[in-house]
């Protein structure tokens, strides 16, 4: 089982053009009933992989036949009567949510949930969770079932970052109290406050995960300040983390635990 890196990208990204080019090359070779699959399909559809599966070269095609596709540095498999394939910029891709299911086999659990929470995420997603449920539902009897509705039940809707997920699942790992994602702060009198990545509304506590933009861009830092700073004013408790912490998960959980007891909550 391919596990989560110690410091995963802050962001999804496209594959690289070398790639793209040898995808390109491999579908002008492909016949009409064969489509790209696995992790070639999450890459083309941009969703987060753990580095190891990033990198791969081998190509991952299927097909609904009799005999599995052979070409040189393609990985063939045959798919069920009911794959459907979508096109993603002229290629043949298959949809999102087999995409999610076939690779549960290979992703460890954490994984598998960063690939769900991302295909219902806030901003234009590719799937519902019903559209998950049913999947997990037909996919019954296959390799990785078992770790499919277990990540089910961890899957958010409207999330952001897979980073965010990340701190998230730690919360839930250690017994915390589950914050909700990305929801919107406003003061007593219903003045918009912030969109908070991970929140504690009862106990206002916000957890938020900085990435690489919160550094690199200088305007959304002077932004941050300013958000941070109605929000503290508002007699919230910020905890700011980003990824030199993600390996340091004992160091995230205490820090989200102390905040909620300082705010009254009892485990």
């Amino acid at each position: 089982i391919v596990g989560a890196a110690d410091q995963p990208p802050e962001r999804l990204r496209q594959p690289p053009h070398h790639h793209l080019v040898v995808i390109g090359g491999a579908a002008a070779r492909m016949p009409g009933a064969q489509f790209f699959s696995h992790t070639t399909a999450a890459r083309l559809l941009n969703l987060p992989l753990p580095t190891q599966l990033e990198r791969e070269r081998s190509l991952h095609v299927s097909t609904v036949g009799a005999r599995e596709p052979r070409m040189r540095g393609v990985v063939g498999h045959l798919a069920g009567p009911s794959a459907r394939v979508i096109s993603v910029g002229g290629l043949r891709v298959a949809h999102p949510v087999d995409t999610w299911c076939v690779l549960a086999s290979v992703l460890c659990l954490d994984d598998a949930v960063l690939v769900g929470d991302s295909l219902v995420r806030r901003k234009a997603p590719l799937a519902s969770i019903g559209e998950l449920k049913d999947a997990t539902g037909a996919f019954a009897g296959h390799r990785g079932v078992r770790r499919l509705g277990s990540a089910l039940e961890l899957v958010r809707q409207g999330t952001d970052s897979p980073m965010e997920g990340r701190i998230r699942l730690m919360i839930v790992r250690a017994h915390l109290l589950e914050p909700e994602v990305n929801l919107t702060i406003r003061s007593s009198a219903g003045v918009f406050l912030a969109l908070g990545d991970m929140v504690y509304r009862h106990h206002k506590v916000l957890v938020e995960y900085d990435g690489g933009h919160h550094f690199e861009d200088s305007a959304q830092a002077y932004r941050d300040v300013d958000r941070l700073e109605r929000v503290a004013a508002a007699g919230w408790r910020t905890l700011r983390f980003n990824k030199t912490h993600l390996p340091r998960e004992e160091y995230v959980v205490t820090s989200v635990r102390n905040a909620l007891l300082s705010r009254g909550w009892r485990a």
